[in-house]
């Protein structure tokens, strides 16, 4: 809040965008309910805010809501589109750091999300862990045909479902985002579809990957889930060790399964604030 005008928060965690908005507090909460935004259902706000061009080019829009469990707060999250996101590991990274930073909570903290609570941690400089939920190998060693291309993938759970391609490359070109696309709208997949997500081991321990994600229907920079799934397949179907480095396109994530749950870690960088007026719905 700044002036009497209502602010959302744009962050960044690895190269994805998020915009923020603190409604833990009561304060926060009159202010928000005497804008125009307020009035919008919240998965069309979140398609009129993330878009490209008249939008302010995010991945996805958080709103940060007190909680009446045992968790410091919950997440309301929806994706580019609209549609609702169980998790995502990199809106995670944000919403910790944009918490503390906001206030009403320690450096470590807990948060309630549609797939159960997740604990966070803010390590040296802009770097936050998080406590992933359990992943769940759903199908493994399954085949799909798409254009005549036989494809090999494990479908793995890791806070929401990804289709894991092994790959010997992980460039990107309009013809891997056809198959992408095809492949995640897939009928085996189905009814909720899947992320699809490609990795390539560069030695033992690090991996590339890519993530075409749900709710934004094209590749993104990272992806914490697509990151975890990558990095358990490499851990257990290729025997890689405990802690694996990802390199992903909007930057690096360390996974570490050395734990009870997987360990996501991270940066969340603050790219400013911004203030919707009227004119913009």
């Amino acid at each position: 809040m700044s002036g009497g005008s209502f602010l959302f928060t744009k962050m960044s965690g690895s190269g994805n965008i998020f915009l923020l908005c603190d409604l833990r507090q009561t304060k926060n909460q009159q202010a928000w309910s005497q804008i125009v935004a307020s009035e919008i259902n919240r998965s069309q706000l979140a398609t009129l805010l993330c878009q490209q061009g008249r939008g302010f080019c995010a991945e996805g829009l958080l709103f940060l809501e007190a909680c009446s469990g045992k968790e410091d707060f919950q997440w309301d999250f929806y994706n580019a589109d609209g549609s609702e996101a169980e998790m995502c590991g990199n809106a995670a990274l944000c919403a910790a750091r944009f918490a503390y930073r906001q206030g009403g909570v320690d450096d470590t903290m807990s948060i309630k999300t549609a797939v159960g609570t997740i604990r966070a941690s803010l390590l040296e400089e802009n770097c936050v862990e998080v406590e992933m939920p359990d992943v769940d190998e759903l199908k493994c060693d399954r085949y799909v045909t798409i254009d005549e291309q036989k494809t090999h993938y494990h479908l793995i759970n890791s806070g929401v479902p990804h289709a894991v391609v092994g790959n010997d490359n992980v460039i990107l070109t309009e013809e891997v985002r056809l198959f992408a696309s095809r492949l995640r709208n897939h009928i085996d997949l189905q009814p909720d579809g899947a992320n699809v997500t490609f990795f390539q081991p560069i030695r033992a321990g690090e991996i590339e990957a890519v993530t075409y994600e749900r709710g934004v229907e094209n590749f993104t920079q990272a992806c914490g889930t697509g990151a975890v799934a990558a990095a358990w397949c490499h851990h257990q179907r290729q025997k890689g060790p405990e802690k694996i480095t990802v390199n992903m396109p909007g930057g690096q994530l360390k996974v570490d399964f050395s734990q009870a749950r997987p360990l996501l870690s991270g940066l969340s960088v603050f790219l400013g604030q911004i203030s919707p007026d009227n004119e913009f719905f």
